[in-house]
């Protein structure tokens, strides 16, 4: 039994310990202006593999990107609910590239992150990147 608790315990030590690792590599690819997170809605990695993405700015997904963009444009005029603003990305084919339709919850969600607007913010860490970079 106590050999068996040590080996569980050395377990939990090293995962512990890359879960630290992880967490400061992101960090600092955080810092250097890349995002290390899921990607946006509209933008997408370059390549399919995580290993050819590493170090690799986040590029904007060429047939969801303009109807996020219209989206913006369309609630920039004051016009539109947010149920309404779904419903014409919809109509623009968003579920065709998201896999999901647009709701009133995803219209709030992009108009209230800050990467749209040129500010990487990342609340798990309560960090603000001045830099970034976008393929």
């Amino acid at each position: 039994k106590a050999l068996r608790n040590i080996m569980m315990t050395l377990g939990e030590l090293d995962n512990e310990l890359k879960g630290v690792r992880v967490k400061d590599n992101m960090i600092a690819v955080f810092r250097k202006g890349y995002w290390p997170f899921k990607c946006p809605i509209g933008y997408r990695r370059p390549y399919k593999t995580k290993e050819e993405n590493k170090g690799k700015p986040v590029i904007l997904h060429s047939q969801l990107a303009p109807i996020v963009r219209n989206m913006f444009i369309n609630a920039s005029t004051g016009m539109y609910n947010r149920s309404q603003l779904a419903r014409m990305m919809n109509e623009e084919g968003f579920k065709t590239y998201y896999r999901r339709e647009a709701t009133h919850k995803i219209v709030n969600e992009l108009l209230q992150k800050t990467f749209y607007f040129g500010n990487m913010f990342a609340p798990k860490w309560q960090e603000r990147s001045e830099e970034r970079r976008v393929g």
